[in-house]
């Protein structure tokens, strides 16, 4: 019986004209000569069997029959080689010598009326020498294909158990011989050659699968836990049947997982752990396109497990296979308001377009459900999700996706002018596809489902729903709002500043928004979102020799002026390709040309560090213009990403054996200037738009810098800060310029690091001085012009091998 299936199986197979791998199946042999792992060998089976479409219900019936029935070693035995021991040959070496020849002795036109598949020279080897003992089992299987063949199996089974074995007993050894009569004569080699390459690769790797008795000889799969030998273990109680189960389905072996599942399940009591095992099997069941089979187990677990969502997925997966809509409809609707996951929403969609329904009905009722008492969330968002699937209308998403990524690149445009033209009418564009009424009712959905998903603190599907909303109402503050609350939920407050910071741009008197721009601002200095890139900065270059680390200062650059830009383009090529850079800020006026600025320089050094000054977060006529940032703040942000993006480094980091870099975010203090009272009247930087005082936005700068104060540094530290940290230092002080020059709270966190040196800018003058043992620097490479004489280079502010320069090094 099982062979029955078996060919019905490979007679599929071999119409889809798939590549099939011979066979005597020595289980240590194989593997080896291979070179494939067992887990190699079970991914490779899994991979060409799946690719076969629509035939897994053949295979699901041979599963059913060789798995999950009560088939033994002894049934097998009894069914299959007892008609073979009838017909044996009375002298085992003959018969031996006499498979020796099928295997390899028949040539086209010799030795018989077959020609058969020459299969492993060790194999034939062992036959030679009387070692191993392959008699024939069972009927001949024959195949339905073009030109016909058929496969008979052969084992050394009798020889195993004979009484009268003597010496080291032989390894269990199965073998099948694929012949064809009709391809005896010498013309039909190209036929017989074709044949063999199409279909014994997949018979060597398959075959032994679907045969019980070889398959407990097979090399044990490689699991991701410590397991006893099943082979050697008599006892079977104890061994880790979910766990193997678990890792065959990962493999792609579904029918061994199915078996394992089945044995895990007769020694279960806890109805709960029952419900697992059911769930487990069904799974690996709708895998094969056994659906009546899965939908079995999914029942069975629904029982024991009603308010499991998994088992409702179970269900629904089996319904739709058997094509039964409604009951796939209910059981999705279950498992979303179960478990709202991305799987069962995605799965509950894909099924809820072919439903028969009103969009609107089911906005109604998600409506209900979310306002009832108390709310019901999870319905909620089934209804929402049903309503997405069934709304008529015809969201242009591929248009939306081509408009956004072209907004995107023109924002990045090296012409200007032309470029906001552009981006003006690619706006527009993006608008008119999204100003039906059809494109808000479904905004609409989806930001409710995003609302329903928030309250359930399911944050990764809430931020795409939510986006989705924004992306068909970009005005719309309420969009914009559920995604910073999505955003911020998911851990992700920088992203979500920048959602509430727009929704109070639409609407200034948005008090949602307003409270969660504030919790934004609260939590950004904890840096949670980015602890991995602070830790992996921090430890990049403990291990490099101190005595080669070298690190250089520039300030102030001006890279939008032509002339720096050469400035920085001529700095030599292979020079400091193994030197640091820091870079104390006022880099350019816009995003792209900072960007572009320090690209320049990350060509130059091997590192780069930088802190934003004021004229980095100044917006730019054209960043207004095209409504590149809410505010101040989103470039201050968008800056930190984007430094992330090329690697220029805005965190603490490692850059030799005991030298680390830590750059300290600043703002100006009105309390700076010791000459005049503070006018809260007197403003500067005018393009700089904040969401507070900015009379008191220095103390949220230096609130940014608390989490990089309590990291662990021994050796050297040498900060930098783009504004200055001393009234002893430098700077203009005419008129009320000292006000916007410096914050002295700075020099509190340099003292906190014990700093060797502190690199700053924004004054403009050179300098370097040493106050209270820290050194003072300040290389500002300034406008170039004939009147302001620019320096060669960088300073030097540091040198591995003698320690911080004190002096002119440059």
């Amino acid at each position: 019986m099982y062979l029955q299936h078996f060919a019905k199986w490979h007679q599929r197979l071999l119409n889809a004209k798939l590549p099939f791998g011979s066979g005597v199946w020595d289980p240590v042999f194989f593997a080896q000569s291979q070179r494939m792992t067992p887990a190699e060998l079970h991914r490779t089976v899994g991979a060409a069997v799946q690719a076969i479409s629509g035939e897994w219900h053949l295979i699901a019936k041979a599963v059913r029959l060789l798995h999950v029935g009560q088939c033994d070693f002894a049934r097998f035995t009894r069914n299959n080689l007892e008609e073979s021991k009838q017909n044996a040959p009375e002298d085992l070496d003959e018969a031996a010598c006499a498979w020796q020849r099928a295997l390899g002795g028949a040539r086209h036109g010799q030795g018989g009326a077959c020609n058969s598949s020459v299969m492993s020279a060790r194999a034939k080897r062992a036959v030679c020498e009387s070692e191993i003992l392959l008699q024939p089992f069972g009927e001949e299987l024959q195949l339905f294909t073009q030109p016909p063949c058929s496969l008979r199996f052969y084992s050394n089974l009798l020889q195993l158990h004979a009484t009268n074995c003597t010496g080291v007993p032989p390894r269990a050894v199965f073998a099948v011989c694929l012949g064809s009569q009709t391809c005896a004569s010498v013309e039909a080699q190209p036929q017989w050659s074709e044949l063999q390459e199409k279909l014994l690769p997949l018979l060597e790797c398959s075959i032994f699968q679907l045969l019980q008795a070889a398959r407990g000889h097979q090399p044990l799969c490689v699991a991701d836990f410590p397991a006893r030998n099943l082979r050697s273990d008599p006892s079977p109680a104890g061994l880790p049947w979910k766990q193997l189960g678990t890792e065959a389905f990962r493999q792609g072996d579904f029918w061994l997982a199915a078996n394992y599942y089945s044995k895990w399940l007769e020694d279960l009591v806890e109805p709960s752990e029952k419900a697992i095992a059911h769930s487990n099997r069904a799974a690996c069941f709708a895998k094969v396109k056994d659906f009546e089979g899965s939908m079995a187990d999914a029942q069975a677990a629904k029982e024991l497990r009603p308010t499991w969502a998994r088992v409702w997925s179970r269900l629904g997966i089996a319904a739709e296979g058997l094509q039964d809509l409604k009951e796939a409809i209910q059981a999705y609707r279950h498992a979303v308001e179960l478990d709202p996951s991305p799987e069962h929403l995605e799965a509950l969609g894909a099924v809820a377009v072919h439903f028969d329904g009103e969009a609107d009905v089911e906005k109604t009722n998600g409506d209900a459900a979310f306002a009832a008492t108390p709310p019901n969330f999870g319905l909620a968002t089934a209804f929402y999700t049903v309503a997405i699937a069934l709304h008529p209308a015809a969201v242009p998403m591929k248009e939306l996706e081509a408009l956004a990524s072209k907004e995107k690149n023109l924002l990045e445009s090296e012409n200007r002018i032309n470029a906001e033209e552009k981006f003006r009418e690619a706006v527009e564009e993006l608008r008119q596809a999204t100003a039906s009424k059809d494109a808000s009712e479904v905004a609409a959905l989806y930001g409710n489902r995003a609302a329903a998903l928030c309250h359930l603190r399911r944050w990764s599907p809430a931020v795409q729903d939510a986006r989705m909303a924004v992306r068909l109402q970009r005005d719309s503050a309420k969009a914009r709002c559920r995604l910073g609350v999505a955003l911020l939920g998911a851990g992700l407050p920088e992203e979500a500043y920048v959602e509430f910071a727009w929704a109070l741009a639409i609407d200034s008197h948005y008090s949602s928004a307003r409270s969660g721009l504030e919790a934004c601002l609260t939590s950004i200095p904890k840096w949670r979102s980015r602890m991995a890139q602070r830790s992996e900065r921090l430890l990049q270059d403990r291990g490099r020799p101190r005595a080669f680390a070298k690190v250089w200062l520039i300030s102030d650059l001006y890279y939008d002026h032509k002339a720096n830009a050469e400035w920085c383009q001529d700095l030599d090529d292979s020079q400091f390709q193994d030197d640091v850079l820091i870079v104390a800020g006022n880099v350019a006026d816009t995003l792209r040309s900072v960007m572009r600025g320090l690209k320049a320089l990350k060509e130059k050094f091997r590192r780069v560090f930088y802190v934003p000054g004021n004229r980095d977060l100044a917006l730019n006529a054209s960043e207004v213009r095209t409504a590149r940032f809410p505010d101040s703040i989103a470039k201050f942000l968008a800056l930190l990403s984007a430094c992330e993006e090329i690697g220029v480094e805005v965190f603490p980091g490692a850059v030799g054996q005991d030298v680390y870099v830590v750059p300290l975010f600043s703002w100006y203090s009105a309390e700076f200037d010791k000459r005049s009272r503070p006018d809260p009247n007197v403003g500067f930087d005018a393009q700089c738009v904040w969401p507070l005082d900015h009379h008191q936005l220095w103390k949220w700068m230096l609130k940014l810098n608390e989490a990089h104060l309590r990291l662990p540094y021994r050796g050297t530290v040498l900060t930098t800060s783009h504004f200055v940290p001393l009234t002893t230092l430098p700077y203009d002080s005419t008129g009320k310029q000292a006000q916007a020059m410096g914050c002295e709270e700075i020099e509190d966190q340099v003292r906190i690091l014990r700093s060797s040196a502190h690199a700053y800018g924004h004054s403009s003058m050179r300098s370097l001085q040493v106050h209270g043992g820290t050194a003072f620097a300040n290389h500002a490479l300034g406008i170039a012009s004939d009147e302001n004489e620019v320096p060669e280079r960088p300073l030097l502010l540091f040198d591995g091998a003698n320690g911080v320069v004190k002096g002119n090094g440059s």
